[in-house]
């Protein structure tokens, strides 16, 4: 309902609460917004990604410990100003060699060249 009333925003912080796919496609019609944290949350997935790739002002976006992982984010493509991203390389569980990280690091890079990648 927030997103109903308010169209813009500068930064939004949501650290686990019960957000969506659903709350993302919402949050994706705020203007002017610069910084968003949707950390741990096991229900945002990569099919928000066309939605959040539509917050062209995002600077900082944290989606670590999301659904969504460092392969998914050529999505991203239309996001030039993100200059910071925090995303989980891999499903937690899951093993992967630092040489498989880096390639997915390298190719993240390719597709969000001026932003910073934590991994």
């Amino acid at each position: 309902m927030l997103f109903a009333k308010v169209s813009v925003m500068g930064s939004i912080y949501l650290k686990e609460t019960r957000v969506t796919d659903e709350g993302v496609k919402l949050i994706s019609n705020v203007k002017q917004l610069k910084d968003l944290t949707l950390m741990k949350h096991e229900n945002i997935t990569k099919a928000c990604l066309p939605y959040l790739n539509k917050l062209t002002d995002l600077e900082y976006l944290d989606i670590w410990r999301t659904k969504i992982r460092l392969e998914d984010i050529w999505v991203l493509k239309d996001l030039k100003n993100l200059k910071e991203l925090h995303i989980s390389p891999h499903d937690e569980g899951i093993e992967e060699s630092r040489d498989a990280i880096l390639e997915k690091i390298i190719k993240a890079e390719e597709t969000l060249p001026n932003c910073i990648i934590h991994t």
